[in-house]
């Protein structure tokens, strides 16, 4: 015996919007049986399997239905909210009231650096490679082609799928192509001119297709691909003038699955082979102090978080500069350090973290009133021992800084 519950339910609007207006609407779908069977833990298979592989399809087949129905949407197309609305409700909401006894300094808009031993002249030494290379240079934060030249770089042989993007800057009139193998060739004639536009391909080579995405824009769809040979290289020809940047390529292999419960599977493994925006990597020497430059720092606003394999056993680290009035007590709050690290003030460790509870400092004794003070943060990175069932095998879950 079984039935379906359909159980609806409305969510209002917490915020300053008119209070009969909507934002949200929301059902679930219960599956009920008086099979004891089914009681507690209903694995999908193994000792507790209660569903088989057919019931599963006609519940979601019975969800998917009703939901056409719900959402008055038959071909699922309709757009719920856009982007501007999402944030236009977000900042309408109204915000926490601060003390009016204690005067509350909100830390933002910090200056962030992902680093680890050796980088700056592991940075130093790409750089010059990509120097070495004839017709090309490093400027600008940019690779520029002086002349018309093509650049081949080799790449780990692809076997399953992969994405390649970069963003590329062609002047009017200027020629552009980006080869993978003999499989595929993206032109210049497909990239907008005179600004700088993401390309992205989503390559697949289990069906022998790909999807092409052109200033964020889906311009190919699921495409074949033109030959059957294994790829082990990329080549960008150009014409003069111009520029590319932000290269970002990633491998991801098939995993291997077992029929023990126990084990942990995993669906697919992902190596990051090219990581390039031709910028320099500062050194790290004297961070935590005023003196130090942070120019090529990037400015970043907390909560933020840093991590996954393409930045492994980096830490991220953290710079404010901030100005108090006379004080008797100063207490530094932190939503958390996670997994850890260190806070320094005016170059000056007061505080190390070994979890990601929240923290709360007394720095008083560090701080000078009515003067410039350096408050530094260093996060470990996050390594975890292992990963989920059913998930890829990055172990680098990265790190996260709380707001303070």
């Amino acid at each position: 015996m079984k039935w379906y519950s359909i159980l609806t339910l409305l969510i209002l609007a917490a915020t300053n919007l008119p209070a009969q207006e909507t934002i949200s609407r929301s059902f679930e779908l219960r599956y009920y049986t008086v099979d004891p069977k089914a009681d507690g833990e209903t694995d999908f298979k193994g000792e507790t399997e209660y569903f088989n592989t057919g019931q599963r399809v006609e519940y979601l087949n019975t969800y998917e239905q009703y939901a056409r129905k719900f959402f008055e949407n038959q071909d699922w197309d309709q757009l719920v909210i856009t982007d501007d609305e999402a944030k236009e409700i977000a900042a309408s909401i109204k915000p926490q009231p601060l003390p009016s006894v204690r005067k509350r300094m909100l830390l933002e808009n910090w200056k962030c650096l992902g680093y680890k031993d050796g980088q700056h002249q592991e940075r130093l030494d790409e750089i010059e490679k990509w120097n070495s290379l004839r017709h090309v240079t490093v400027d600008n934060e940019s690779l520029l082609f002086e002349k018309d030249t093509e650049i081949s770089i080799p790449i780990p042989e692809q076997s399953w799928r992969s994405l390649f993007r970069l963003s590329v800057n062609i002047p009017k009139g200027g020629t552009f192509s980006l080869k993978l193998g003999d499989a595929l060739s993206v032109s210049h004639q497909d990239i907008p001119e005179g600004k700088w536009v993401p390309v992205s391909i989503e390559f697949d080579l289990e069906n022998g297709r790909y999807n092409l995405y052109v200033d964020e824009t889906k311009t190919v769809d699921f495409e074949p691909l033109d030959a059957d040979k294994p790829v082990i290289k990329m080549s960008v020809a150009t014409s003069k003038g111009v520029r590319i940047d932000d290269i970002h390529c990633v491998q991801y292999t098939r995993g291997k699955f077992t029929e023990d419960n126990l084990s942990r599977s995993v669906p697919f493994h992902v190596h990051t082979f090219l990581l390039e925006d031709f910028r320099l990597k500062p050194g790290i020497n004297g961070w935590q102090t005023l003196a130090y430059d942070d120019a090529l720092w990037e400015r970043r606003n907390i909560p933020y978080p840093h991590g996954g394999e393409r930045f492994k056993d980096e830490s991220l680290y953290m710079r404010k500069t901030v100005n108090v009035p006379d004080f008797t007590v100063a207490e530094l709050n932190f939503e958390t350090i996670d997994p850890g690290g260190e806070i320094w003030v005016n170059g000056q460790v007061v505080h190390v973290q070994n979890n990601r509870y929240p923290v709360k400092v007394d720095i008083g004794e560090y701080l000078k009133p009515n003067h410039a003070n350096l408050i530094g943060v260093r996060v470990y990175p996050n390594r975890v021992e292992h990963t989920f069932r059913c998930t890829p095998d990055d172990l680098y879950t990265g790190s996260f800084a709380g707001r303070g």
